[in-house]
């Protein structure tokens, strides 16, 4: 087993808003999977407030931390003495570094501490992978498997809990691996991989190998890795792989659907299609209706905030076309230097216009003029060919017709060119899967149903992968926060208003430099930008 030293460690925080200010953070240094060494633990007083959510969880207060914590330049000239420029780990690397110390030491004007290591959880992950206690939660793992207690969420007792965890579990695991330096352990940890057990969609909770012998399940893998979404294409292509699949995945999907097309009747796809349909609207509501939500806290945040927005915008602006104006006198000379006043009022019209539309709830879609034109040519002919007066002796048909008339034109109103291409791509397909009476009915019905089943199956993941992203969003942690309370609000408020005080404050020093430097080489006083 390797020797290399490195460091573990943790953090408890303000809370989730940013910025977000570390209260206890802890460290332990390895060797090898050993400990090496005292630990190192400190809290910090950053004279802030703390959310009474995080208070909740990790036990410290406004008021211990005056009393107990130190000055956050004395914790971390005493940590930089402690882990010098060793690789640092955390079980949640993502947030502990990337989230809470690097914008906090940059916060600070402090060089960083130590280098990016590995992340543990990403690790425990892989080497457990199913997880025998149900998910990879640290608290759930100490349970599962009887480790001491040791203080849950406090720094401390965390980088314990986890090294209990190497310990008692996970070295075995890694000597099974045949890693034998930190550098192999790190690259283990980092490599792309995804669960055996698939984590979302219609085949949650089944093992991917058992596409080795479930056609439908395979099908649905090699479906997976022809999306347009990269991530998911990723996803699908890995598990091909090392099911060991072949390199041309599309050939082997046209041979599954024949195959599964023989294997289903009318009755059993109008069954699935039915299934599938149900599934899509139950998505749909729960993203409308937590987008609402979201929605919502947003626009009374909004409220509370948008003078201060407004004003870091103004300064944003400000800075950016003083800077422009300087730039242009400095080669070309006051006269087209002027240019930039003009430029710089569209901009701040254009601001404005977004910031009273922000307010009245009503923000009107934007399209580029080349997609503004894409639209007009897609609407023109759609409207053209699918008009209910070309089907007047087909009653039927002039009935979907008119729906597809009707669903086309309210594209066009709303601006939304992605409805408009997905009807233009495949009319046929959009009318399926509305229920809507079919086009053409002399198209093969079972062919048309592995079609509409198809489509609705990549719907469905796009719509979960939506709101898996919705759920991950701060916003959303914002939402929940409120929920239970909802004059939790102004607290998040003062937070994101303290915040944007700090940055207007530097903003206005760097627009002021600018303007004096303006006014000193034009002999006049900055006005307009």
């Amino acid at each position: 087993m390797f020797t290399e030293e490195w460091i573990l460690i943790d953090t408890e925080t303000t809370g989730i808003i940013q910025p977000i200010y570390v209260v206890e953070i802890a460290a332990q240094k390895m060797r090898g999977l050993n400990r090496h060494g005292a630990p190192f633990r400190k809290l910090i007083n950053h004279k802030t407030e703390i959310s009474s959510e995080a208070s909740r969880v990790h036990g410290y207060t406004k008021e211990i931390l005056e009393r107990d914590g130190e000055d956050p330049f004395k914790v971390y000239g005493e940590l930089l003495e402690y882990v010098g420029d060793l690789p640092i780990s955390a079980y949640n690397l993502t947030y502990d570094w990337d989230e809470v110390l690097l914008p906090e030491w940059e916060r600070l004007g402090i060089p960083q501490i130590g280098q990016r290591g590995f992340c543990s959880y990403h690790l425990t992950r892989r080497l457990l992978d199913p997880s025998p206690a149900g998910n990879f939660k640290l608290q759930t793992l100490r349970q599962y498997y009887r480790l001491p207690e040791r203080g849950a969420h406090t720094a401390l007792g965390d980088v314990d809990t986890v090294i209990d965890l190497f310990d008692a579990v996970l070295s075995k695991r890694i000597e099974e691996e045949g890693i034998e330096t930190l550098s192999q352990l790190a690259t283990f940890a980092s490599q792309t991989w995804y669960p055996r057990t698939i984590p979302f969609g219609k085949f949650k909770g089944r093992n991917f190998q058992e596409a080795e012998s479930d056609i439908e399940l395979k099908n649905w893998l090699l479906w997976l890795s022809e999306s347009d979404n990269e991530r998911t294409s990723e996803l699908g292509k890995w598990y091909l792989e090392e099911l060991g699949k072949p390199s041309n995945p599309r050939t082997t999907l046209n041979k599954a659907e024949k195959i599964s097309e023989q294997l289903n009747d009318e009755t059993t796809l109008n069954s699935k299609v039915e299934s599938l349909r149900s599934q899509l609207a139950e998505l749909n509501s729960s993203i409308m209706s937590e987008k609402s939500e979201v929605d919502a806290i947003q626009a009374r945040l909004f409220e509370f905030t948008k003078e201060y927005y407004r004003k870091r915008d103004h300064l944003v602006s400000t800075i950016k076309y003083r800077k422009r104006f300087l730039d242009i006198l400095l080669v070309e000379g006051e006269e087209e230097a002027s240019e930039t006043v003009n430029e710089f009022q569209e901009a701040e019209s254009a601001t404005d216009k977004e910031y009273a539309e922000a307010s009245a709830g009503k923000k009107e879609k934007s399209l580029s003029d080349e997609d503004k034109m894409e639209l007009n040519e897609i609407w023109k002919k759609l409207a053209r060919v699918y008009h209910p007066d070309t089907v007047v002796d087909e009653p039927k048909k002039q009935i979907t017709y008119s729906n597809l008339s009707s669903a086309i034109n309210k594209a066009k109103a709303e601006k939304d060119i992605t409805l408009l291409r997905e009807i233009a791509e495949d009319t046929g397909l959009f009318v399926m899967k509305q229920g809507w009476e079919p086009i053409d009915t002399e198209q093969d019905q079972i062919a048309n149903l592995s079609r509409l089943i198809k489509s609705l199956e990549k719907e469905i993941l796009q719509r979960q992968l939506e709101l898996e992203t919705l759920r991950k969003s701060t916003n959303y942690e914002i939402m929940v926060f409120c929920r239970a309370n909802p004059q939790r609000i102004e607290e998040i408020a003062s937070q994101q208003i303290k915040a944007l005080e700090t940055e207007i404050f530097q903003l206005q020093h760097e627009a002021d430099t600018l303007g004096t430097e303006i006014s000193e080489l034009t002999g006049e006083v900055v006005k307009i930008i």
